[in-house]
């Protein structure tokens, strides 16, 4: 009777070990979850900057490319008016050369934006890298630890 008294002691305790290692598996578990949510949530980040950057890119070249045609057409006009310049006024010819230096000082400084617009595109990137390398480190870690609680109880 006291043997089996023992025994009874011993099991149960051995249950309540178990509880307690359930219990913290399960709070283990709602951990990956939250990270799961986390890293969700970087994808649609990381998705939507994307989406953000091809759209800023697309804008950027709209732009870049109608002060290619001004700078085209105005080159035209520049050409047409050089044939006939002994025809031409001194002061028209100079109005046009410094629009096309216009157009090229907005193509150099719009080339500029872009490549600043770049630049910031490829940090956020970088960032984003970053937190999910370090989410998934952490969600390795997890899994490292729910494994070994795992191999426990067995």
């Amino acid at each position: 009777s006291d043997r089996l008294q023992g025994a009874l002691e011993a099991a149960k305790g051995e249950a309540e070990a178990s509880r307690e290692q359930v219990t913290a598996l399960e709070l283990r578990i709602a951990s990956y979850e939250d990270h799961d949510r986390t890293l969700a949530a970087l994808t649609k980040m990381n998705q939507e900057l994307d989406q953000r950057a091809t759209e800023a890119a697309k804008e950027t070249e709209a732009v870049r490319e109608a002060y290619e045609e001004k700078l085209a057409s105005l080159e035209e006009e520049l050409r047409d008016l050089r044939v006939s310049s002994e025809k031409s006024d001194k002061g028209l010819r100079n109005e046009l050369e410094g629009a096309v230096a216009e157009s090229k000082r907005l193509a150099a400084r719009l080339e500029d934006e872009q490549r600043a617009h770049v630049e910031e595109l490829e940090r956020m990137e970088a960032r984003m890298a970053a937190a999910r390398e370090a989410s998934e480190e952490t969600v390795r870690g997890l899994t490292s630890d729910l494994n070994h609680l795992k191999a426990q109880c067995e």
